[in-house]
């Protein structure tokens, strides 16, 4: 059983287009990237999966079970929004533990939990102190450890490191691989970052078209299976972080996961 399916989804905000028919498969354990540039998509798939946004047509699975028509609260989804939004009056401990509280988890296992994702993310040092004392790099590990802290069936992680600077990112982009990698979570990553998309992703989505990226193109959804590189596409080199222009050549075998 995959940990998710997404069956011919599509999105509208009046006349404009966010989504049309896409299909995607998340096998459980697998991490997942949504690799295009602004506009794309990426976040209002993520946010269809979650259920805060409702779909025009299609249909969405979490572990065999259609949550298509379910609430929020009602899925088993737990998501790293781009702004991070940590409490502001709670301490780094509590950000993680709260959505253990909320399902009424007994304090000693919400002690070991949180103090074994800290140990990992290297935030034990912190996590008596609140948000507003915290760097960039800080409120980015306790927001992933708050959405990994809370059982679900997919993670939805929407660019959580786009607020850092590049060493940062660097920095944190391997410890946030080699965490994920023990965790056995199943993960959507999305990013417009083609390094990034590349060093984490089982697999690697290329979503196009829509928004502000090339009005009134028909929308691409692209799927490729542990690629090494992306194929040298003029419209990729448009659209999203992309190495120079005379980057690599598309790799031996790389192939589709999904038809087109």
């Amino acid at each position: 059983m995959n940990a998710l399916e997404i069956h011919s989804l599509s999105k509208r905000f009046g006349k404009t287009t966010a989504l049309e028919n896409v299909s995607l498969t998340v096998p459980k354990g697998d991490l997942v990237v949504l690799l295009g540039p602004t506009g794309a998509g990426k976040t209002t798939l993520q946010r269809l999966v979650a259920g805060l946004e409702a779909p025009d047509a299609g249909q969405i699975l979490i572990n065999g079970k259609d949550v298509t028509g379910l609430q929020p609260n009602q899925r088993p989804v737990s998501m790293v929004f781009e702004s991070l939004a940590l409490y502001p009056n709670l301490t780094a401990f509590e950000n993680i533990a709260h959505p253990l509280r909320i399902q009424g988890m007994a304090a000693q296992d919400i002690e070991a939990k949180v103090r074994g994702l800290s140990e990992i993310l290297h935030i034990c040092h912190i996590l008596d102190r609140k948000p507003a004392s915290f760097s960039g790099g800080e409120k980015q590990r306790i927001a992933i450890g708050r959405a990994l802290a809370k059982p679900a069936g997919i993670y939805l992680l929407d660019e959580p490191l786009s607020s850092l600077d590049a060493v940062l990112r660097s920095q944190l982009r391997s410890e946030l691989k080699r965490l994920l990698s023990t965790t056995g979570h199943s993960i959507i990553f999305a990013t417009p970052d083609y390094t990034e998309a590349l060093a984490l992703g089982d697999n690697v989505n290329v979503m196009m078209g829509g928004g502000s990226f090339n009005p009134g193109a028909q929308m691409s959804f692209t799927p490729y299976h542990k690629p090494r590189r992306l194929p040298n596409s003029s419209v990729i080199l448009q659209s999203i972080s992309y190495p120079p222009k005379s980057g690599p050549k598309p790799a031996e075998g790389l192939r589709p996961i999904w038809p087109d």
